[in-house]
């Protein structure tokens, strides 16, 4: 700090100033003559009487130089107030240019966005296809990013190149039309889930489905340790009740609306998260509402489905998996061979250590399957 600096000159200036004192106190004689003879005071040049500190003047001299000091030391003080008043304002400006968050109505006004960029600037995303649809997000701007654009949680703006990224404040809560699913029962969302579930799966997390009616036109591949979240409803209400629906409308004939990912070697598990609060509709080309191989600690429950599916859960190899609330309806005329298919593993009749609880199953199965085959 300046203030110290000269504090400390002038510290200097009175130390000299006494050492000078005490050395002319020294050889100056009580009638102003000094010792020894040498000189008298009258032949001194008057910078050295003024000097001397029995004089008037030099006291006067001395006092000045003081006083000069301290006005100094209190124009320095002022000026690095002032100075620092200024950096800090220059600070909150600067500030100011970060902390004004942008606003965007929709992705395609994100990714269209051709204006200036500011490292760290926020933007809120007030909906991914129009304001309100669930698709909100905050999100701020890396210049430094080079991040895969995912249509989520990483945005590449189309005028940029190379370097340059928006990135989700929050990756931690995520929701599927923050990738850009629609929920509208007609366009495929199949892709826009299916890439909220991969960036769970590189970062451990759970992915949000907000009401809505998600068609499915082929399969969405369920990926280790992600859990895939619907808005959380009765189980025991009819389906109109389930805000969030997944409907599954495949073009080719046995067709799994859900598949875990395949397992590293046949003998290896796969540790599932779990899907919960999800009302499924089936068509004449579903097989599965899920298909699992070698599922570790699965954790489904509030699950209803509706129309034919040749079986709802194909289970294969699990262990410490757990199935509740079902609600299992087939109105249709084509018959499910069975609601839990349980296949053979490893030599053995079934897996081991799978709990299923509070089923309710009705509609046409087949004659020799039942609820359970």
């Amino acid at each position: 700090m300046r203030t110290n600096r000269i504090d400390a000159e002038f510290s200097n200036i009175a130390t000299t100033i006494n050492a000078i004192n005490n050395n002319l106190q020294d050889i100056q004689r009580s009638d102003d003559k000094l010792k020894d003879g040498i000189v008298e005071m009258h032949s001194l040049s008057d910078d050295i009487k003024m000097a001397l500190p029995s004089t008037p003047e030099a006291v006067e001299l001395i006092n000045q130089a003081v006083t000069d000091a301290q006005d100094a030391r209190d124009a320095a003080q002022t000026s690095e107030t002032n100075a620092s008043n200024s950096a800090d304002a220059a600070a909150d400006a600067a500030a100011s240019i970060i902390v004004a968050t942008k606003k965007f109505n929709t992705y395609a006004e994100q990714m269209a966005y051709v204006g200036a960029y500011v490292d760290g600037q926020k933007a809120d995303v007030l909906g991914y296809y129009a304001i309100g649809d669930s698709g909100f997000i905050q999100m701020y701007w890396s210049a430094s990013s080079t991040a895969v654009h995912n249509g989520g949680t990483v945005r590449k703006p189309t005028a940029v190149s190379g370097a340059g990224r928006w990135l989700a404040v929050n990756s931690n809560d995520i929701n599927v039309k923050q990738f850009g699913a629609n929920g509208n029962a007609i366009v495929d969302d199949t892709s826009f889930i299916q890439a909220a579930i991969d960036f769970a799966a590189s970062n451990g997390l759970v992915v949000n489905v907000p009401k809505g009616n998600y068609a499915i036109f082929t399969t969405i591949t369920l990926k280790q340790g992600v859990s895939l979240i619907g808005e959380k409803t009765n189980p025991y209400n009819a389906a109109a009740y389930y805000p969030s629906i997944i409907t599954h409308l495949p073009i080719s004939a046995n067709t799994d609306l859900f598949a875990l990912e395949t397992p590293a070697t046949p003998t290896s598990y796969v540790s599932c998260g779990g899907v919960e609060n999800l009302f499924i509709v089936g068509s004449a080309n579903t097989r599965y509402a899920f298909n699992l191989t070698n599922p570790l600690g699965a954790g489904f429950k509030n699950i209803g489905t509706a129309n034919a599916f040749s079986s709802v859960i194909a289970l294969k190899g699990q262990l410490n998996c757990y199935f509740s609330d079902f609600r299992i309806i087939n109105t249709t005329a084509t018959q499910m061979s069975a609601a839990i298919l349980m296949r053979s593993y490893n030599g053995e009749s079934y897996g081991t250590t799978c709990t299923f609880e509070r089923f309710y199953i009705s509609g046409t199965l087949t004659a020799s399957a039942g609820g359970i085959s």
